[in-house]
């Protein structure tokens, strides 16, 4: 997700400063760009989090090799056999058109082991970060497929994007489902997860997300354990 496209893989993340701003593709006197927040104001009121372009491909460890354009030749079909767009539509159809391994959540140490049923809820938190970076790979999904995933439920979509082959598939099977689409939605309360807006809204993971480790807290997870404990 961008809104400039000659940001080249800069791509549009949840603020991890202000909380309700967005860090997105922005110019640079020299022309390159970099990711500023939403919330910037030029007298110093605003948010000021910015973000490199350099600081941000090694985040997500990705090359410094720019991304490449497809274009469509005057009077060309999509439907024509041409290798390369046809490879291109593929990926675009089925996945998220991204040739990175997937993102690596690093597990948080914290002092105390918080529970939820005999399950540590630092583990619950990795594994539903892992488990959407690993679903990014292939496309971008809501709350429904990754609860899906999680609990092992088999069904037509899950076989046809080989979702049955994510290592976390069935994971949390342990789990009622009502169970864990409320730590997912806690987790996006949070800002671990970003759902999208729109008639079908995804899931992506943000900065906090991706520094799981860094982010999350004894006290957070104290928090949703005692959320999670209090009857509806």
């Amino acid at each position: 997700m961008t809104t400039d496209i000659k940001g080249q893989k800069l791509s549009i993340m949840k603020c991890d400063a202000c909380k309700d701003g967005y860090l997105i593709p922005k110019p640079n006197k020299d022309g390159d760009f970099f990711l500023g927040c939403t919330g910037y104001i030029p007298n110093g009121t605003g948010c000021n989090r910015s973000l490199s372009k350099s600081a941000y491909y090694e985040m997500l460890g990705l090359s410094e090799t720019p991304a490449p354009v497809h274009t469509i030749p005057r009077g060309f079909s999509k439907t024509q056999t041409d290798p390369i767009l046809k490879t291109a539509v593929v990926k675009s159809a089925t996945s998220n058109a991204s040739n990175d391994e997937p993102i690596i959540i690093e597990k948080a140490s914290v002092n105390k082991t918080t529970h939820y049923n005999d399950i540590d809820l630092n583990n619950i938190l990795h594994t539903i970060l892992q488990c959407v970076s690993h679903i990014s790979q292939k496309r971008f999904y809501g709350i429904t497929v990754l609860v899906d995933v999680l609990r092992g439920t088999s069904g037509k979509r899950i076989t046809e994007m080989k979702l049955h082959e994510i290592e976390e598939y069935g994971a949390l099977k342990a789990l009622e489902r009502e169970v864990l689409i409320h730590i997912i939605e806690w987790m996006i309360q949070n800002h671990y997860l970003l759902r999208t807006k729109g008639q079908y809204p995804v899931l992506h993971l943000t900065f906090n997300g991706i520094h799981y480790h860094e982010k999350i807290t004894s006290n957070q997870l104290k928090q949703l354990q005692k959320t999670l404990n209090t009857p509806s």
